[in-house]
């Protein structure tokens, strides 16, 4: 198995002109606290591509998506608005997996919770709770994890199709004449 790479495993090549990025967004150079904006659209390469970058402001980088949804990069945290909670939480959690982060810790409404425990769960991200609520959820998404899936006739005719594809030998049958009584 490959380590999983991160930002710092990245070329840091800033957007050729022409680009939808902020025209300032070479002003910032690339650090443990903010990445270029190559560097930012390779943590959400499995996520939506941003439209905009905003690097203007030294404290913080604005990532927006098509939808006008947000990603606020603050260094050693995150904030997002709109969008959809699976949204907010796949690119949180990409962005903090590619920054090497050891953990993450989320606020939220318990819809967002769920998913965004899911996704740091995906990810092996540990998840740090900040109350019993949140312990009792992670509890529960743990062990929704765990938990082993009945499979169905759609689920095992895509496996044998999967099997199918691949060069393993199949089985042979033979025919065996029973002696006569």
């Amino acid at each position: 198995m490959q380590p999983m790479k991160t930002v710092q495993d990245v070329e840091y090549v800033e957007a050729s002109a022409g680009e939808v990025y902020a025209p300032n967004s070479k002003l910032i150079p690339c650090t443990s606290r903010f990445v270029s904006v190559a560097a930012y659209e390779w943590a959400l390469r499995h996520c939506e591509k941003p439209t905009y970058v905003d690097m203007s402001e030294p404290v913080r980088v604005v990532l927006t998506f098509h939808d006008r949804s947000t990603l606020t990069d603050h260094g050693n945290r995150m904030g997002a608005s709109g969008g959809t909670p699976r949204e907010q939480a796949e690119r949180m959690c990409a962005l903090a997996v590619a920054k090497n982060w050891t953990g993450i810790e989320f606020n939220g409404s318990p819809d967002f919770l769920r998913v965004a425990f899911a996704q740091a769960l995906r990810l092996n991200l540990p998840v740090h709770v900040q109350n019993d609520e949140q312990r009792a959820l992670l509890a529960e998404m743990e062990a929704m994890r765990n938990t082993p899936k009945p499979l169905t006739r759609s689920a095992l005719a895509a496996k044998l199709d999967t099997r199918a594809g691949q060069s393993v030998p199949s089985p042979r049958l033979r025919s065996r004449r029973l002696p006569a009584p």
